[in-house]
């Protein structure tokens, strides 16, 4: 437990207390994680939307992303036919795009995504924030596997250290967002 309280950078006792307390859920928070998955779907749709518009800063964005900060499946997908599309020149508005939609099950979500409306405003910061959200969430997603493989796993085993130093890699990155 030293060691891995050590790479989390704090107390031995403190990682021993939250490892031994496993509260259990009411019934409030077993209805929250639907909520919060519908806004997290329009927040990857909204994000998804977003990329559509042929900006310096769309393509910067997409540069940063990976379709594994997607947490809904058709999105991930999308954004994969979206990034084979940006990747071989093919323009998003052409057949050839829509043909690959439709191969792919996704002609329905790619119309649903172009028909979403996005609010006034500067469209450059609402997509700033929006990206750094969907980073967040998805690195918020992974603390939270790693946090109970921890709990899991024999105190200062390789594997546990290897976890917590993972563990302590996201976090870094995570407050740099």
């Amino acid at each position: 437990m030293g060691e891995i309280a050590r790479v989390l950078g704090v107390d031995a006792d403190t990682l021993r207390d939250r490892r031994t307390t496993r509260t259990s859920a009411s019934a409030d928070q077993k209805q929250r994680p639907n909520r919060d998955a519908v806004r997290r779907a329009e927040l990857e749709k909204t994000l998804l939307r977003l990329l559509l518009v042929n900006t310096p800063e769309a393509a910067e964005a997409r540069e940063t992303l990976d379709s594994d900060d997607f947490s809904q499946a058709q999105c991930r997908e999308f954004y994969k036919l979206l990034d084979s599309a940006w990747e071989n020149h093919i323009d998003i508005e052409n057949q050839v795009f829509h043909q690959r939609a439709e191969g792919a099950g996704l002609e329905g979500f790619a119309a649903e995504i172009a028909l979403i409306e996005l609010p006034p405003g500067n469209q450059e910061r609402l997509l700033n924030d929006t990206l750094r959200r969907v980073k967040e969430l998805r690195i918020r997603d992974e603390l939270k596997v790693l946090r109970e493989r921890l709990q899991d796993l024999p105190e200062d085993s390789d594997e546990a250290v290897g976890v917590a130093e993972h563990y302590a890699r996201l976090k870094r990155a995570l407050s740099e967002l």
